[in-house]
């Protein structure tokens, strides 16, 4: 199971799993032990099996340089091979980072590695996760008032995976059940973000597809069947860039 984060919650500092359903299916698997389950996430969850037995936790170090230099190869960034060792070297073989770094080199700068010069540096005094950031604002700037902007806006408010037809609902601003009803009223509620969404809502629905593929290939998105949603990282930075929107009225 590589990726386990869409259905997992963290209300009140309490890990739990959204759907009742994987509960029970490690439960059998931890009471029966009939067959081996690796789970790969990003975040640590032993908490969730602290009870089982049998359950053994690996923490994966960063990737090997020549294992980073395939990433960006495969993500489609060009250069000679101690050029792209060295970009690797620089962001510390994360394999997220370099996902992103990736993503966003291929996209904007087709697949040039001197595109690093346009990633801005940071001067805040918080060093852990700075790369990511400084690519996420990269891209940040470059979606500005975009309509791939208030895909990414609007998905780093849920910290559960949304359907897309959900999020169009939302967009068009039909009233859905559940969280695309509490997506709906705060947009409602919020007009910065009711003017954000209004461009979106005239794209064609081939133009609505190209959207979400752009934000795929930046890395930026990821779908799950039917499901959207952002790698944690991506979520928890532009749900800061929407508070900043709503506190200065900008759009």
């Amino acid at each position: 199971l590589d990726g386990l984060e869409p259905f997992l919650t963290n209300d009140n500092g309490d890990l739990a799993f959204s759907d009742p359903r994987l509960s029970i299916l490690f439960a059998k698997l931890n009471e029966y032990q009939s067959g081996l389950c690796v789970i790969i996430t990003q975040q640590p969850i032993q908490p969730l099996f602290t009870t089982y037995q049998s359950a053994k936790y690996l923490a994966l170090p960063n990737l090997p340089p020549a294992a980073g230099v395939q990433l960006l190869r495969h993500k489609g960034v060009q250069g000679a091979e101690t050029k792209l060792l060295e970009v690797v070297q620089d962001h510390e073989s994360h394999a997220l980072t370099l996902h992103l770094l990736g993503g966003y080199l291929a996209y904007w700068h087709q697949g040039n590695w001197l595109g690093l010069e346009h990633v801005p540096v940071l001067f805040d005094k918080q060093a852990t996760g700075r790369h990511i950031r400084r690519i996420l604002t990269a891209n940040a700037h470059l979606l500005f008032n975009s309509s791939a902007e208030t895909i990414v806006l609007l998905l780093s408010l849920s910290q559960q995976p949304l359907d897309r037809q959900t999020l169009l609902n939302v967009l068009q601003q039909i009233p859905s059940p559940w969280l695309g009803y509490w997506l709906s009223k705060w947009v409602k509620q919020h007009d910065t973000l009711g003017e954000l969404v209004r461009p979106f809502k005239y794209l064609s629905k081939a133009k609505q597809r190209q959207v979400f593929r752009q934000l795929q290939q930046l890395g930026l998105l990821r779908v799950v069947g039917r499901k959207l949603y952002l790698p944690d990282a991506v979520r928890v930075f532009f749900k800061q860039q929407v508070g900043l929107l709503v506190k200065t009225g900008v759009t």
